[in-house]
C-alpha cells in the first residue's frame, strides 16, 4: 500500500516508548528509610481502566522491604502456566518500596499482570484490552456527483462503547479490482468522538471497494475496516439516501460471545512442536501482544525483519486484535455494522521480505463459522509458498500444513505442485478448539506436525518448491457464492532456521492425489 514506508517503524517507536517510560516515571527516592512492611505481598494499581493495545498504561503500588529492582510478570490464567517476564519491563523502587512506571498495554484479554522483584510479588491485576474496530458508512452514490463516507473509528461493540483518539490520522482506500490492491484516495484526521468524513466522486457505474485505515498512533498500531462495497449508480433513484448514522449501533453479541468462548478455549492449550522439541534459535515469532499492526517486524528473531501483505479478493480483512491475526469473513451481525453485502472472495496474509529456503513452520488456530449451514464453508489453510509466488492469491506450487473448514472432524495436509499432489488426513476435534499446525521443509523430506505428533512425511524433491520461500495463511472462498460467516484466529505465527540435527524423517506417508488443494 501506498503509506507502507510510514508504518515500518513501530518495533522501533515500542522499544524506545518502553525505555523512556522507565526512565523517567520512577517516582523519586524517598531520603528517610521505611520500616519493612509485614504484608506477605505489595499492592498493584494500573490505569487507565479503558485502552487498546500498545497504548501506555500507568503501574503504581508498593513493594514491601525497601528500595529493590522489579520486573513486570505476565499469567495467562490457563492450566499449567507460570508467572512470565515481561522484556524491558525491569525497573527499581524508592527506598519504601514505592513504584511507578508506564509501560505498553499488552492487547490480550482476561491476563494477569503484576510486578515481582526477588523477595517480593504484588497481587495480580486482570488486564483487558480493547479491540480496536473502523467502519465506514457511505451515503448514496451516483456517477458524477459528490457523495459522503464517513469513518467511524471507536463503534459501539456489544455494549462496548470504544474510546476516540482525537487527531488519529485516518487514510481512505480503493481497492483495484484487477490487482486487489489498496491505493489511497484521500486522508484525514479523527474528530473528539472519533469520525473522519471524506467525500468522494466515481465516474463510472458498478461496485467500487473502499476501506478506511486507522493510521498508528499513540502507541496503537494501524488497523484497516473491512471492504465496504458502494454500488454507484449510472442516474438518481427514487430513493432516500443512505443517511449518516448519528449515534453508534451495536455490534450484536455473537460476537462477544465469540470473544469470550476462545478465551475459554484457550486455556485448554495442545503442545506445540517447536517448544516440545526445542526448536531453536527462532527466525521470526509473531504474537501481536502489543497490537503491533501488519507490518510491524516480528516480536522475536534475528534479524527482526519481515512484514504481512494482506489480500481480500470479497468481503474478508486481515487484522491484528487480542494478541492474535484475525482472518474474517465479514462484520459479526450487527444493523449498519456490516463489512459488505455478504461473505465471499479470499482473504491472505504473506510474510513479506524474510526469505528462507529450508525451515521449521508453526502456527495455532481457533476458527468457527456461522450462518446457514446450506451455505458452502470457506477453507482455512496455512502454506509455505515460493516468494515469487507471494503476489498471487493461490501459488500454483505449494506445502500446504493446514487445510480444513471450521467444524471438521479432520484436518488435511500435503502438497499441490506442477509434478503432482499428495495429501493426507488426521482427525482430531477441530471445533472451536485450539491447536498447533507444524512443517518441517528439508533438502529431500517434509514433515508435517500436529500438536507435535509427526502426522505425516513426504521423501523426495518433486514436492518441495525450489528458491525461497514464506508463509501465506488464507481463508478461500468463492468469488461469487456467498460463504458461511468464518473467523479464523491466529495466536501465533513462527518460523526457525533448519537444523542438521532433530530433523524428523519417518512417519506416515501421504497419498498421491489429484486437485487436492484447489484454489
Amino acid at each position: 500500500m501506498s503509506t507502507l514506508s510510514s508504518r515500518m517503524g513501530f518495533r522501533s517507536w515500542l522499544a524506545a516508548t518502553v525505555l523512556a517510560v522507565l526512565a523517567l516515571t520512577a517516582p523519586p527516592v524517598s531520603s528517610a528509610p521505611a520500616p519493612v512492611s509485614a504484608q506477605a505481598t505489595g499492592s498493584l494499581t494500573i490505569t487507565p481502566t479503558r485502552f487498546y493495545g500498545g497504548q501506555p498504561v500507568t503501574f503504581s503500588g508498593r513493594l514491601p522491604g525497601g528500595k529493590q529492582t522489579f520486573r513486570l510478570q505476565y499469567h495467562m490464567r490457563r492450566p499449567g502456566d507460570v508467572w512470565t517476564d515481561i522484556p524491558g519491563s525491569h525497573g527499581k523502587t524508592d527506598s519504601r518500596g514505592r513504584f511507578r512506571f508506564q509501560f505498553p498495554a499488552r492487547s490480550m484479554k482476561n491476563i494477569l499482570l503484576r510486578v515481582k522483584s526477588d523477595r517480593n510479588a504484588t497481587n495480580g491485576v486482570s488486564m483487558a484490552a480493547m479491540d480496536q474496530q473502523v467502519v465506514l458508512s457511505p451515503t448514496e452514490a451516483v456517477v458524477g456527483q459528490p457523495f459522503t463516507i464517513s469513518v467511524d473509528t471507536a463503534p459501539r461493540q456489544s455494549r462496548v462503547e470504544l474510546m476516540p483518539l482525537p487527531g488519529r490520522p485516518v487514510t481512505l482506500q480503493r481497492r483495484d479490482p484487477a490487482t486487489f490492491e489498496w491505493h489511497t484516495v484521500a486522508t484525514g484526521v479523527a474528530d473528539a468522538g472519533g469520525f473522519a468524513t471524506f467525500e468522494q466522486n466515481v465516474s463510472a457505474a458498478g461496485p467500487v471497494v473502499y476501506r478506511a485505515v486507522a493510521e498508528r498512533h499513540a502507541g496503537v498500531g494501524w488497523f484497516p475496516s473491512f471492504p465496504t462495497y458502494v454500488d454507484v449508480m449510472a442516474a438518481p433513484q427514487r430513493t432516500e439516501p443512505t443517511p449518516i448514522p448519528a449515534a453508534r449501533t451495536g455490534q450484536g453479541q455473537e460476537a462477544a460471545t465469540f470473544r469470550q468462548a476462545a478465551r475459554l478455549a484457550r486455556r485448554d492449550v495442545t503442545a506445540s512442536a517447536g517448544s516440545a522439541r526445542n526448536w531453536w534459535p527462532i527466525a521470526w515469532h509473531y504474537a501481536f501482544e502489543y497490537a503491533e499492526d501488519l507490518t510491524t517486524p516480528p516480536m522475536d528473531g534475528k534479524p527482526r525483519k519481515g512484514w504481512w501483505r494482506d489480500v481480500s479478493t470479497g468481503t474478508g480483512r486481515v487484522s491484528q486484535q487480542s494478541g492474535g491475526m484475525f482472518l474474517d469473513s465479514s462484520f459479526d451481525a450487527g444493523e449498519g455494522l456490516r463489512g459488505g453485502p455478504g461473505d465471499w472472495g479470499t482473504t491472505n496474509a504473506t510474510l513479506m521480505d524474510y526469505p528462507m529456503t529450508r525451515g521449521r513452520f508453526e502456527v495455532r488456530l481457533l476458527s468457527r463459522a456461522q450462518g446457514d449451514p446450506g451455505d458452502p464453508p470457506y477453507r482455512i489453510r496455512a502454506e509455505i509458498i515460493p516468494t515469487r509466488a507471494a503476489g498471487t492469491v493461490c501459488s500454483p506450487h505449494a506445502i500446504t500444513f493446514l487445510d480444513m473448514s471450521p467444524g471438521d472432524p479432520s484436518y488435511r495436509f500435503g502438497v499441490r505442485s506442477p509434478a503432482g499432489d499428495w495429501v493426507g488426513s488426521r482427525p482430531g476435534n477441530f471445533n472451536f478448539s485450539s491447536h498447533a499446525f507444524a512443517v518441517e521443509v528439508g533438502t529431500r523430506h517434509i514433515t508435517f506436525f500436529l500438536d507435535n505428533v509427526v502426522v505425516g512425511v513426504l521423501k523426495g524433491t518433486a514436492a518441495i518448491p525450489k528458491g525461497d520461500l514464506t508463509v501465506r495463511v488464507s481463508m478461500v472462498g468463492s468469488p461469487d457464492t456467498e460463504m458461511q460467516q468464518t473467523e479464523a484466529r491466529f495466536d501465533w505465527l513462527r518460523g526457525w532456521p533448519l537444523k542438521k540435527t532433530g530433523q524428523v524423517k519417518k512417519g506416515p506417508s501421504l497419498q498421491v492425489a489429484t486437485g487436492a488443494f484447489p484454489c
